[in-house]
């Protein structure tokens, strides 16, 4: 006697499904035995191996004492913390920070309840030449230019962290 149960098709439509049918047709979408059997046989010829992981973790430490590998690794270890050069406004624009070939990053967040306005092209910021930063937010730097801020309001604080 077949087995049948009540599923729903994609349109929410109860339908009845002869189980068995159902179970021999997913066994004929997997494949045949013989293919299986071959999918089996790649599986236990190259298993993963401790001896494979160990050769991954040799390769990877091969290259952490390369000259490339010490050379990267001697880099992060001197990543400096930055400079500090977090402030408050004046009314107008101030300099945050000034232009600097050394430079290779930095950070900006506005910490006070006013907007202000930051110009990252080495000109003196404005209402209308800075992008905007509403009160909490911040923004990446990516210029070796002098940064300068602007706020309507004198004595609002920003942070700023030069790299």
């Amino acid at each position: 006697m077949p087995n049948n149960i009540t599923v729903k098709d994609a349109t929410g439509a109860s339908v009845s499904v002869n189980t068995n049918d159902a179970v021999i047709a997913a066994i004929n979408q997997l494949g045949s035995q013989a293919t299986l059997a071959s999918i089996l046989a790649k599986l236990i010829a190259a298993p993963a191996t401790q001896a494979k992981q160990d050769e991954i973790i040799t390769a990877i430490n091969a290259l952490e004492t390369s000259e490339l590998g010490a050379a990267t690794l001697a880099a992060l270890d001197t990543l400096s913390a930055g400079t500090d050069r977090s402030g408050v406004t004046v009314a107008g624009a101030k300099d945050v920070m000034a232009a600097n070939a050394a430079r290779t990053g930095g950070a900006f967040q506005n910490v006070s309840d006013a907007a202000m306005y930051v110009n990252l092209a080495g000109a003196t910021a404005s209402a209308t030449n800075g992008f905007l930063v509403p009160a909490g937010g911040g923004l990446n730097l990516v210029t070796n230019q002098k940064i300068s801020v602007f706020c309507a309001t004198a004595g609002k604080a920003y942070v700023a962290l030069e790299f």
